[in-house]
């Protein structure tokens, strides 16, 4: 892989098994597996692993048996952003990530607010000018309490996105490979990529969702394209937000193991941050 991702990292209440294909051929592939009440917590773990100066990738690392300056294309599910959203906060384990992708797990547990997602923006910004890095986030509709749905705390994040770049996203596009298209596709530059999916589960945003992802942006991303260039308009009358009635055999058994996950996501839409 030309840009330097040695390993791939799963975080949050989901299994290598039931993210298959959103993976980095060929290289190893390490996951946390965590809750966000404590069974384990995302967020303790990740406040665990912290050192003197914030860092938190070399503690996780080594807890894995990995050497800690091992580079990383990191994914989270659900309550596993609370430990992406803070590897994001250390400009030396930035430094270690080539990929962040957030498959619905942009929460804050902030009631009666919609805040931003501080690591996340800090990593889309770097990504905006280092070709080294790529950001891509999808988001549900589904409720998180009164804490704000994934939606609404990625669209947050957005915004001060561009508050801080000075730029606007693009709205519109392909998200390549991935089926059903999001209802709204937002694009900063050739490596941001923010992705809504009101009518796609919670849980399906890392069965269903995440594989097409890496399939069809992430990994080719990895293999040494600069990104799929220009955003392309969609085919026909335009995006899709829901699953197309003929999808294909992958995509039922993709929704029978988001189903599997129901239990765990309703658990996890409490204390996520």
């Amino acid at each position: 892989m030309t840009i330097g991702a040695e390993a791939a990292l799963w975080m949050g209440p989901v299994n290598l098994q039931q993210v298959a294909g959103a993976t980095i051929p060929g290289a190893p592939a390490l996951s946390v597996t965590c809750t966000g009440d404590g069974s384990p917590s995302c967020a303790a773990l990740a406040e665990s692993w912290a050192d003197a100066s914030g860092r938190r990738l070399p503690a996780l690392l080594k807890s894995k048996g990995f050497p800690e300056d091992t580079t990383l294309a990191a994914a989270a599910f659900s309550a596993g952003g609370s430990i992406l959203k803070r590897l994001c906060l250390s400009p030396a384990d930035r430094a270690q990530l080539r990929v962040v992708h957030s498959a619905d797990a942009s929460y804050e547990a902030v009631a009666g607010q919609r805040p931003f997602v501080e690591g996340y923006v800090r990593y889309a910004l770097e990504a905006l000018t280092d070709p080294s890095k790529l950001f891509v986030a999808t988001a549900s509709a589904g409720a998180n309490k009164n804490f704000g749905s994934g939606i609404e705390i990625i669209t947050s994040t957005r915004k001060e996105i561009e508050r801080r770049a000075g730029q606007q996203f693009q709205l519109g596009g392909v998200l390549p490979g991935v089926t059903p298209q999001p209802a709204a596709l937002w694009r900063l530059g050739e490596r941001i990529w923010i992705a809504e999916y009101p009518d796609i589960s919670h849980g399906q945003q890392a069965t269903l969702l995440a594989p097409q992802i890496w399939q069809g942006l992430i990994l080719p991303w990895l293999g040494g394209s600069s990104g799929p260039g220009p955003i392309p308009s969609p085919p026909g009358p335009g995006p899709t937000p829901v699953a197309d009635g003929s999808s294909s055999l992958q995509s039922l058994l993709a929704f029978g193991m988001g189903m599997l996950l129901g239990y765990g996501g309703i658990r996890l839409w409490q204390s996520r941050g």
